[in-house]
C-alpha cells in the first residue's frame, strides 16, 4: 500500500474583509492512467457564519481539456476541509467557487461566493468588490449561473467565465498553495436562484410523503 504525505503551506490569504493566515495546498498525484486532484483549505470563518456550500470545482490541462464537478459536501469555517477529484488528465488551472449562505427563514437571504484564487489574484482583489475582480461579470447573475451548473442545468459558465472568460485569470496551478477569497459585498438571492431552492425543497417534501404513506 502507497503512503502519500500531503505537505500544507501556510499562506496568506487576503480575503475582502482584511488578510487572514489561512493554510490552503495542493497536490497532483498520477495513479496509473489518472490523476488525484487534492485541494486542502482552512477556511476559519465566513462573512454569514455558514457552511460554504454548493462548490463547483473547475479543472483545464494545457491543451483545452476542461472538467467541472459539483462537489456534493459542506465545509465548515474553522475545520480543515479537503476535496478531492479524479481526473483523466493532469490539470494545470483550477478555480473553485462556492456559496456561504444563510436561507431568508432562518437569517438575511443574502450570499456571499466563497472563491479559491491564486495567491497573485488575491493580493491584487484586495478591497474590490466582484464586479471590480472580474468585469464585466455581475455577483447576482453569476450565483445564478453557479447554481445551474452545480444542478446540471446548464454548463454556460464553464465556456463562457473559465475556459476562456474572466474566471480564467483568477485560477491557481494545482500543486502548489491558493488563497480563499470570499466577496464582502451582500448579494440579494437573485429571483431564478431562490425558485431553485424551492423546487428542489418542494421535491424533497412530496418524496418524504410518498416514503411515508407506502
Amino acid at each position: 500500500m502507497k503512503t502519500r504525505a500531503l505537505i500544507v503551506v501556510a499562506v496568506v490569504v487576503i480575503a475582502l474583509t482584511g488578510g487572514t493566515a489561512w493554510a490552503s495546498s495542493s497536490s497532483v498525484i498520477q495513479q496509473g492512467f489518472a490523476f488525484e486532484a487534492t485541494y486542502t483549505a482552512n477556511i476559519p470563518n465566513t462573512l454569514n457564519g455558514s457552511d460554504v456550500t454548493n462548490l463547483m470545482i473547475f479543472e483545464k490541462d494545457s491543451v483545452g481539456n476542461v472538467r467541472v464537478v459539483a462537489f456534493p459536501y459542506t465545509l465548515a469555517p474553522g475545520d480543515v476541509s479537503v476535496l478531492s477529484d479524479t481526473l483523466i488528465f493532469s490539470p494545470t488551472s483550477t478555480l473553485i467557487a462556492g456559496l456561504d449562505y444563510i436561507p431568508p427563514s432562518g437569517g438575511t437571504g443574502k450570499m456571499h461566493l466563497v472563491l479559491f484564487v491564486s495567491d497573485a489574484f488575491a493580493a491584487s482583489a484586495a478591497s474590490k468588490d466582484f464586479s471590480q475582480m472580474f468585469p464585466p461579470l455581475q455577483e447576482p447573475a453569476f450565483i445564478e449561473d453557479l447554481l445551474k451548473v452545480y444542478w446540471g442545468w446548464d454548463h454556460t459558465l464553464l465556456q463562457n467565465y473559465f475556459a476562456n472568460g474572466p474566471l480564467d485569470s483568477a485560477a491557481f496551478t494545482p500543486g502548489g498553495s491558493f488563497a480563499v477569497v470570499e466577496c464582502s459585498t451582500f448579494t440579494t438571492v437573485p429571483e431564478p436562484a431562490t425558485m431553485l431552492f424551492l423546487v428542489f425543497g418542494l421535491v424533497g417534501v412530496a418524496g418524504a410523503m410518498r416514503k411515508f404513506k407506502k
